[in-house]
This record gives structure tokens, C-alpha cells and sequence, in this order.
């Protein structure tokens, strides 16, 4: 008597194959999602961060000056963007200087904060003691007083702050932030 084949057929196995691509199409598609949904969450979260950071940094000088020693000039150096210019009080061991007046005593140093007009993308702060790079992959900032914006009182002023980033596969992602700046009376 003849013992039975215990070997798989061509069509067995054809079948089995057939089963595995497509198994490993589907695993091959997560695998391939996953990483796009990862990559947008990571810049996401770096233009999150660093449109803080910029926010922040202008904040951080803007609060020490009043509304009369500010100057917003809209579409400057770039159109469709800002330019915001302004002088700080002049500071003894971390105290303003008064004037014999009780008056505050004004800095004469021109502090302006806008895009670079010669590196795209480049957010530059310049005054008398030069120029520093506050961001960069900036598309666009815009600044808004109680002229421009009636909602804002008197003595603020809005920031809204656009960044941009491509990631490896030429996917553009845009981050807007805004921030309201109480400046000192």
C-alpha cells in the first residue's frame, strides 16, 4: 500500500501566498501612516514651541514700553506683514529712570522688530546695537493696536505670528499664534 502525500498543492500554496501580500499590504500601509501621522504630530509641536518662544521674547520688551513709544507699520518690509517699532525706558540696577518731571525716561534706541527684507522667512530684531534673529520659518506677523482692532483697549497690542515648515516628503505645515500684550501706562 501507498503512504498519501502530505505535501501542499500549487493552488494551496498560491492561496496561502495571496493571503500573506495582502496581510503584509495592510501592515505595510499602517506602518507607512503611522510615521506620516507622526511626523505631522512632531512639527506640530516644534512650530507650537517655537512660536512661543518668539511670542515671548517680543512680549518680554513690548510690556516695558507704552503706547505712545510704539509704531506699527503694516506691510513693511514685506507685504502682508508688519513691523512694529519702539523705545524701552532707560534702567538704573533694574529700576526706569524718572525725569524731573516724575516722568518716565525714554531709551533713544529705536528698537524694531519685523522680517528680514534680505533672508526669507527670518524674523530680526535691529536696533542701535545691531541686529539678532529672534525666529526663523516665519511666513508672516502681524501687529494690531485699538486702531486697527477696537476690541484691544487703549494701552494693548495683538501679535498674530505665522510659521511655516516642510517636512521630508514636501508636506507644508502652517502654525498661526496670537498673543495680547498689556503695554506699561
Amino acid at each position: 500500500m501507498r503512504k498519501a502525500k502530505s505535501a501542499f498543492s500549487v493552488v494551496e500554496t498560491l492561496f496561502a501566498l495571496m493571503i500573506f501580500l495582502a496581510l503584509m499590504g495592510i501592515l505595510v500601509a499602517a506602518v507607512i501612516q503611522s510615521k506620516v501621522i507622526f511626523q505631522a504630530t512632531d512639527i506640530n509641536t516644534t512650530l507650537a514651541a517655537e512660536s512661543r518662544q518668539i511670542l515671548e521674547r517680543i512680549s518680554s520688551e513690548l510690556i516695558n514700553s507704552n503706547r505712545a513709544q510704539v509704531t506699527i507699520t503694516e506691510n513693511s518690509p514685506v507685504a502682508g506683514t508688519d513691523k512694529i517699532s519702539f523705545h524701552l525706558p532707560k534702567y538704573i540696577s533694574g529700576v526706569p529712570v524718572l525725569t524731573a518731571a516724575g516722568s518716565i525716561d525714554w531709551d533713544p534706541d529705536l528698537i524694531s522688530i519685523s522680517l528680514s527684507p534680505t533672508v526669507a522667512g527670518q524674523l530680526v530684531r535691529t536696533s542701535n546695537s545691531g541686529s539678532q534673529v529672534i525666529g526663523n520659518g516665519v511666513n508672516n506677523i502681524s501687529f494690531f493696536d485699538h486702531d486697527l482692532d477696537n476690541a484691544l483697549y487703549l494701552d494693548e497690542i495683538r501679535m498674530v505670528l505665522n510659521l511655516r515648515k516642510s517636512d521630508t516628503d514636501t508636506r507644508v505645515y502652517n502654525m498661526s499664534t496670537s498673543s495680547v500684550i498689556k503695554l506699561r501706562n
